[in-house]
């Protein structure tokens, strides 16, 4: 038996359940019969606003729910869509989640407020203000802070200020007026000068006197600056400095005329040398006395310098076969064995094996270790085609060292087991006891 409900009952806000959709015209309608007409409508339900400047997420929404954004920046995150104030956001699908544009930005759709290029703007300016672009969409505007300015004294002195076309032209209308614009004829200036003639106004200034030395042949077309008078309340004389030159040893400059007119006369320059020309300067730095004498020039890197060695003096020079050759006697060599730690103290052991290209009697030994610091040096050979040195020619003698020293030489070889070289040996040094030393050279001397 259905149950009756009596329209004039009070429910003390129970919720009544259970109940059918409407069938007739003057049923009841229930939630779920409003919700599916909301739904076949695709209503859209305002939700709220959006402040889009820190580029917010889209929302989690069903379709129809719509969002009016406050302020402009992006939706859907760092890479999501540019959205200006005004705009709307409409959801189009049902349970759709909250997310940047790549994972639910398919589900929204923007509606622009400002269209067609329509330009909006702050909500207040300064009157009067040129309106200046707000970024690079080219509808957002901004107070430019510019003010048209008309003041033609342009009193401001501000960046900030535009002046007017008029305001620009009554101020150059007023700095020109005060500019006073003589006339008159040319004063005869006697001799020196050149008298012209002609109407008033021909030349600037009555009584103004000017000294053009161009006519006169004694100053050979020149015009002489210490003849100029005042010209229009002004002083126009120019009094020239005094020109200075310098000489040095290579190079001697000399120019005509005096020094205080030196740069209105004819000017000539001798350059050249005599005597030494410097190394620096691309000589050798030593006189050439006899420019006969067959000389051989060598560049002494102890000393920086260029030695001459004449021919004849022990040596002969063949110019058919552009040969060097001694008189007799022997010559003296030296070969540098070397370590360089690079800034570091060098290490124990065998260092950097050569091979000698000629060979001798040894003559004495110079050691250097850099900087100060101690250090013995044994020195070892092996025959030409025999492998790497390890055979010391010092033997129980007294090896070449270093004792808190940067220098130590020595012409004796008491108790070496050997002092002879030979062509085509190789050599090596063999380091011990080191201290401080960041590089060790030994220069061998034979003959």
């Amino acid at each position: 038996m259905a149950s009756t409900i009596s329209v004039d009952q009070d429910h003390t806000g129970h919720v009544i359940q259970n109940v059918a959709d409407p069938s007739t015209d003057q049923d009841v309608a229930t939630k779920h019969y409003a919700d599916l007409i909301s739904a076949g409508l695709n209503a859209v339900i305002f939700k709220g606003v959006i402040d889009c400047s820190g580029n917010p997420n889209y929302p989690a929404a069903d379709r129809g729910f719509a969002y009016i954004i406050s302020v402009a920046g992006k939706i859907g995150g760092a890479s999501g869509i540019d959205v200006l104030a005004r705009d709307l956001i409409i959801c189009l699908t049902n349970g759709t989640p909250s997310g940047d544009q790549a994972a639910v930005g398919d589900e929204w759709t923007i509606v622009a407020a400002n269209v067609d290029g329509s330009v909006t703007g702050p909500l207040s300016a300064v009157d009067s203000d040129f309106v200046q672009f707000d970024g690079t969409t080219g509808i957002l505007v901004k107070d430019g802070g510019l003010s048209l300015d008309t003041d033609d004294t342009l009193a401001a002195d501000s960046d900030s200020r535009i002046p007017s076309q008029q305001a620009v032209k009554g101020y150059v209308d007023a700095e020109v007026a005060g500019v006073t614009i003589p006339t008159g004829n040319l004063t005869d200036v006697g001799t020196d000068g050149i008298v012209v003639t002609g109407g008033t106004g021909a030349v600037v200034g009555t009584g103004t006197s000017i000294a053009q030395h161009v006519a006169d042949a004694s100053h050979n077309g020149y015009l002489s600056l210490t003849d100029w008078s005042t010209f229009n309340g002004k002083q126009s004389a120019i009094t020239p400095a005094a020109l200075t030159k310098t000489d040095d040893t290579n190079v001697t400059l000399a120019l005509g005329g005096t020094p205080a007119t030196a740069l209105l006369q004819a000017a000539s320059l001798t350059l050249g040398w005599s005597g030494t020309l410097g190394i620096s300067r691309g000589g050798f730095g030593k006189a050439m006395t006899d420019p006969n004498a067959h000389r051989l020039v060598i560049w002494d890197d102890t000393d920086g310098d260029f030695q001459y060695v004449t021919i004849g003096t022990g040596l002969t020079y063949d110019h058919a076969t552009h040969t060097l050759t001694s008189a007799g006697g022997s010559a003296t060599h030296a070969v540098t064995l070397a370590v360089d730690g690079s800034s570091a103290v060098v290490t124990a052991g065998t260092k950097n094996p050569i091979k000698i290209p000629y060979g001798g009697t040894l003559t004495g030994w110079l050691l250097i270790g850099t900087p100060s610091g101690s250090v013995t040096v044994d020195i070892l050979r092996a025959a030409d085609g025999a492998g790497l040195p390890v055979t010391s020619i010092v033997g129980a003698g007294t090896k070449p060292s270093l004792s808190s020293a940067v220098e130590n030489s020595s012409t004796s070889f008491t108790s070496w087991t050997s002092t002879t070289l030979t062509a085509k040996d190789n050599l090596a040094i063999s380091l011990s006891g080191i201290t401080a030393c960041t590089y060790v050279s030994l220069v061998l001397y034979f003959t």
